[in-house]
Parts: structure tokens; sequence; C-alpha cells
């Protein structure tokens, strides 16, 4: 049989009797304080077997438990931006008009935008048959046909052309009140053509003919062949020259240029009479091209021959119409 286990002595249950005449030792009893939980400021933690770090002065742990947080903070509002952009679907903005602005408006478009414009007007009277057709194309057409009809023969016949390639060079050309966009192109008959459009203000171009084929009321060919003593207008390439001779040899009356037509078919000499207001146009005009590091300027002169130079290819400079290809009225 198993003997019963003994029952725990209570604290303040007095020992059993020792022996007799043993002496009694008395064990003071715990004393039991309530538990509090221990504060460890981490911050104030040092490494094994160090001593524990002081705080100082300038720096408050208050202070440094802020910039923590600000911190943590901070991670957090970041985390929250990557998380809306990768989860964010993005809005597709709607694509520019090309639309051709109404008449009158002054909104500016793309030069780009009117390149191609004025490129498509551009087939389109290269690809035309007939002068009805491409009368259709060009500006002031009710002046321009008649001058189709007599300018194509059957040396210089109207024929359909196509434009391989547009160069990337461009311009607009301010002319009076009017705003002309310069195109050059190499055509099918392998030729690398200048053709300026005007642009409308409904938007639309129509293309400046007389400029396109150097049209004059007298082929230029055909005028230094005659020589005559009646003034026409012609689309030359001027630049100024030193052929003082026959009825022109002196210099100090005369300023003398070397004319060339757009084709460069034939030059003549040209002769305006020293400090007249023609001598002084060309002058400043030459000068600005110069400037531009160009030799020569376009212009339109108005040209006649006298009878004292007949045989020798010098003309007499009536007059400077326009200081380029362009004019503004028919």
């Amino acid at each position: 049989m198993v003997p019963p286990s003994p029952q725990p002595r209570r604290q303040d249950e007095p020992s059993p009797r020792s022996a007799p005449g043993a002496r009694t030792t008395r064990t003071p009893s715990p004393v039991l304080v309530p538990w509090q939980a221990t504060s460890i400021d981490p911050e104030d933690t040092a490494g094994w077997g160090e001593n524990p770090r002081q705080p100082a002065a300038a720096e408050p742990r208050h202070g440094r438990r802020l910039a923590a947080i600000g911190l943590v903070l901070a991670g957090l509002l970041g985390a929250a931006a990557v998380w809306l952009r990768a989860t964010t679907t993005p809005v597709a903005l709607p694509a520019p008009t090309t639309a051709n602005p109404p008449a009158g408006s002054t909104a500016d478009t793309a030069p780009a935008d009117l390149a191609r414009r004025a490129a498509d007007t551009v087939h389109a009277f290269l690809a035309t048959a007939s002068i009805d057709d491409r009368a259709r194309f060009v500006r002031h057409p009710e002046v321009t046909r008649l001058r189709m009809q007599k300018w194509h023969t059957a040396s210089r016949p109207l024929r359909p052309l196509q434009a391989l390639k547009f160069h990337s060079r461009s311009s607009q050309e301010r002319v009076g009140s009017h705003t002309f966009l310069v195109l050059v192109l190499e055509t099918s008959d392998f030729d690398t053509r200048t053709i300026a459009l005007e642009r409308q203000p409904d938007g639309d171009f129509k293309v400046d003919w007389e400029s396109f084929e150097s049209w004059s009321a007298v082929p230029w060919t055909e005028h230094l062949a005659l020589e005559s003593a009646d003034p026409v207008e012609f689309r030359v390439l001027a630049e100024p020259d030193t052929y003082y001779n026959y009825a022109y040899t002196d210099s100090t009356a005369w300023v003398c240029y070397k004319l060339t037509d757009p084709a460069n078919q034939a030059h003549c000499w040209g002769y305006a009479a020293a400090g007249s207001e023609t001598a002084i146009a060309l002058d400043h005009l030459l000068r600005r091209q110069h400037q531009q590091g160009l030799g020569h300027a376009k212009a339109i002169l108005r040209l006649r021959f006298a009878s004292n130079a007949a045989g020798h290819r010098q003309a007499l400079i009536d007059s400077l119409v326009q200081d380029h290809w362009l004019k503004p009225d028919p």
C-alpha cells in the first residue's frame, strides 16, 4: 500500500520540533510586491557588455520619435503612390483634328499640316491634262486661263506630271497682304521645280501659275532675239556685273547687272541709270541677299531695248516691279 503524500506546509505554520535540545532557527517570510511592467527605452539599450548610452541634452527622445514616425509615414505614402500608378488605367487623349479652319479663321495650323495640304494640291494640279482642269487649282483663274491658252503651244504643250519627291526645305513668303507657301519638288520629267501656293481664307491652297511657269507676255528667248523697244515684265535672276560696253560704256552713268531667266536658257545685261530709284532699289535688294549668303536676287523687272544697243543683248531696266517672283495681283 502506497503511503499518502505529505501535505505542503503553510509558510506561517511553525516547523515541527526537532529533537530535544536542538536549536530552532526561524526563517523570515519573504515580502511579496505586486507585479509591474518594466519600461525599457530601446534607444538606451547598449550592446553586449557596453555601458548604457546616455541621451544628449540636445537630442530629446520625443524629437527622435517624431522623426522616426515621419519616416514611416513617408514610406507608407510612397508605397501607396506606387500601388495607385500600377492599378490605374491610363486615359487616352483625343487626337488633334486636322479639319480646315472656317472661312476667315486666324487659327494657327502646324507647318507640317500646311505642307501636307499644299502638297495634295500640287499633286492634283500636276495630274491635270487640260487647261480647264488645271485652271481649277490656280489663283485668279479668270485671268490665268487666258494666259495658259497663249502659253501652251505645240512647242510648249501642257503635259500631266507627277511629283516624285518634295524636298524638306519650304518657306513662307509674305507679299503685300498675301501669304505664299513655297515648296521645292522633283517631277517625273527629272526636273527640280519650285512652286508657290497662296493660302486662301478657307484654308485651301491655290497655285501661283505665273511664277511656276515663269510666265511673261513675250517668251524670254524671243524678247532677246527681237530686242523690242516695248517694255515687257520678266522674272529674272539679277546679279552685279561690270560689262560696260557699246551704248553703256560710262560706268559713272550706269549700273550694270547680269540678268538670267529662271530656266537658265540665256542671259543679257541690264542697265539702270546711276542714282535712279530703280538702281537704289536693286542695290538694297542685292545687299539683303548678300547678307543671306546669296550672290543674286529674284526680281520682276520691266525691260526694253534701246535702238543704239541693238545686237548686243544690252537691255534698259525701266523699273523694278517686284523684289520677288511673286506678284500679289495678276
